[in-house]
């Protein structure tokens, strides 16, 4: 059988019929200028994204955009998992977990060696720190440890501090293995789930403590 291109058709004030792009002539458009044009161009006709358009638009200082990680007792181990702040008044903070237990936080609005460059680091766990996620509740974030636990962190109560104390608003427990990621449920302070090597996700709800509300056990 023959296939037929369909077309849409709208009319104008005047009454006439105006053709409107078939995602066929989408394809056959010319590509997109930047990569940020390619990203929007998706929408009407799949593109494979071009890696040499990109790399121009991108830069780093290595000076003012680099943060070193490790070498130094106030410094951190190997970086896992970086993630920007997604709350409104802190849009430029990077927090970033590491493997010898710890958090650390830096703005990264300032260059990395300023000397007002303000950087919080505390010990959240006595294992790695695999994963850890930004509460929808301001000023708290959840950590994910390799000591089977998770924790609940005021972080005003923790840059002072390089050991865990009374920044640590709430521990945790119920994995049987290493803690591989924790994930908040979004606009609810309260709920969070977590993933581990026992194979389990549990759900916490941190109005009532430390222990799982409810387990997906066997899931992989």
């Amino acid at each position: 059988k023959r296939s037929r291109r369909r077309m849409q058709h709208s009319h104008t004030p005047q009454g006439k019929a105006r053709r409107t792009p078939s995602r066929a002539a989408a394809r056959d458009a010319p590509p997109p200028r930047t990569f940020f044009a390619s990203v929007i161009n998706r929408e009407l006709a799949p593109r494979r994204i071009s890696v040499a358009a990109l790399l121009p638009e991108l830069s780093c200082d290595e000076d003012a955009d680099v943060y070193t990680f490790g070498g130094g007792p106030t410094q951190a181990g190997l970086p896992f998992c970086p993630r920007y702040c997604p709350w409104p008044a802190c849009p430029t903070t990077l927090g970033v977990a590491d493997e010898d237990g710890c958090m650390t936080l830096v703005d990264a609005a300032q260059p990395a060696e300023a000397p007002d460059q303000r950087r919080w680091r505390w010990r959240a766990h006595r294992n790695a720190v695999f994963d850890f996620a930004w509460s929808p509740a301001e000023g708290r974030l959840l950590t994910a440890s390799g000591d089977q636990t998770c924790a609940l962190w005021d972080i005003s109560r923790c840059g002072s501090s390089r050991d865990a104390g009374e920044g640590r608003l709430l521990l945790c427990r119920g994995h049987r293995g290493s803690v591989k990621s924790v994930a908040a449920r979004p606009a609810d302070p309260h709920v969070f789930a977590s993933g581990s090597r026992d194979g389990c996700i549990l759900v916490y709800d941190v109005r009532q403590g430390g222990e799982p509300g409810m387990a997906l056990r066997g899931v992989h």
